[in-house]
């Protein structure tokens, strides 16, 4: 194991860093956070050391309003998950992550812009001749990280969030309910009206089919 000092051991902490004043604190939540309460627990007891303000490293600590409990802490984690608000934000994450804001001016306006290492497909290390600076480019790699793969280069679609009497749509309406909201913005920036029914419900229909794939180059087809 790594230096204790260095281990995930405290969620509270790891919160105030990454929303604290520090800008070199950057993480994403893996999938484990929403599912499976037991990367929380140290069931194996595993010797993981002492940090040097004498915590004894165990099971990871969480905030007050888990109880103490990992299941508790990842029913409330995928409820949020799940909830509206975070579907209505989700798709600008994704662009940001995999999408169109990951590079080029896109992602300069949303200050979106990392150490050119920290990008997939940016450097071929395999060709690096010197060995000092082939070493200290894996180095960098290995240390800090690399972006994913920029899958999508339109904006992604966002997801319905009210749907009447589902179970008697047709199967081309309940696909054509992907082409809503994958792009909110017209061509000059400004936000675009929804059209909406007499209920307040989102229209659905009428437009083009836009399934979440047709984003991807056409390179990445093959795979989906």
């Amino acid at each position: 194991f790594d230096v204790a000092d260095r281990l995930f051991s405290s969620i509270p902490r790891t919160w105030d860093m990454c929303t604290g004043y520090s800008a070199a604190e950057v993480k994403e939540l893996t999938p484990e956070w929403y599912c499976n309460p037991s990367f929380l627990k140290n069931t194996n007891n595993y010797k993981l050391g002492t940090s040097q303000d004498g915590e004894l490293l165990g099971d990871v600590i969480l905030p007050p309003w888990a109880g103490k409990s990992p299941e508790r802490f990842v029913e409330v984690m995928r409820n949020a998950l799940e909830s509206d608000i975070c579907s209505e934000m989700l798709p600008d994450w994704i662009d940001l992550i995999f999408g169109r804001k990951q590079q080029g001016p896109e992602a300069i306006a949303a200050n979106n812009v990392f150490f050119y290492l920290t990008y997939y497909g940016s450097v071929d290390v395999a060709s690096i001749e010197d060995e000092g600076l082939r070493q200290a480019t894996e180095l960098q790699i290995a240390h800090f990280g690399q972006c994913p793969m920029q899958l999508f280069v339109r904006p992604h679609v966002r997801r319905a969030q009210k749907i009447i009497n589902y179970r008697k749509l047709t199967f081309y309406q309940l696909l054509s309910a992907y082409s809503q909201g994958a792009d909110s913005h017209n061509e000059d920036g400004s936000q675009r009206q929804v059209d909406r029914l007499r209920d307040g419900t989102q229209r659905l229909f009428g437009e083009p089919l836009l399934l979440p794939f047709f984003s991807a180059p056409l390179s990445h087809w093959i795979h989906l």
